[in-house]
This record gives structure tokens, sequence and C-alpha cells, in this order.
């Protein structure tokens, strides 16, 4: 008989932003608008939930990672793009 062993990781950040902003989806043009507004509070959360994960190296790290994906779906953070914080 053999053993084996399921891991459950945790949903992909930009399911995590997307849930807690309750938005449906990110936008097909991020470059031209901007659909939510992610807090610092909110950040950190999806960086502690990311931090068990292979890449997550540190929480400041996995807050890095989160504010880039706002990027990529057309956020701000604290009322400024993403790029400038």
């Amino acid at each position: 008989m053999t053993k084996l062993e399921i891991a459950v990781g945790t949903p992909p950040i930009s399911t995590l932003i997307l849930e807690l902003l309750g938005i449906e989806k990110g936008l097909k043009d991020a470059r031209k608008e901007r659909i939510g507004n992610l807090i610092v509070e909110q950040a950190k959360k999806i960086a502690s939930m990311k931090r068990y994960t292979p890449l997550g190296v540190n929480l400041k790290e996995n807050g890095k990672e989160v504010i880039g994906k706002c990027i990529s779906m057309g956020l701000i953070v604290v009322g400024k793009y993403p790029r400038e914080l």
C-alpha cells in the first residue's frame, strides 16, 4: 500500500485581492483604468497568508509581490499607483 501526501496551498494572490475588495475580475487594460484601492492592512493580510509558500522569503518580499500584482490588475494602493510605492 502506497502512502500519499496531499498539501493544500493558498489561492493565488490575484484571487485573494479580488475576494478582499469584492471585485469580480481585474481589468483587461490596466494601464488606462483603476478599479479599486488596496490599503496597507489588506496588503499585509494577503502577504501574511502567502508567507509559507515556497517563494515566501519574508513578509516584506511577499508584500512587494502583492503590490506588484496590483499593477497588472489595475488597482491603486493607498491612493497611489503601485510603482510609486
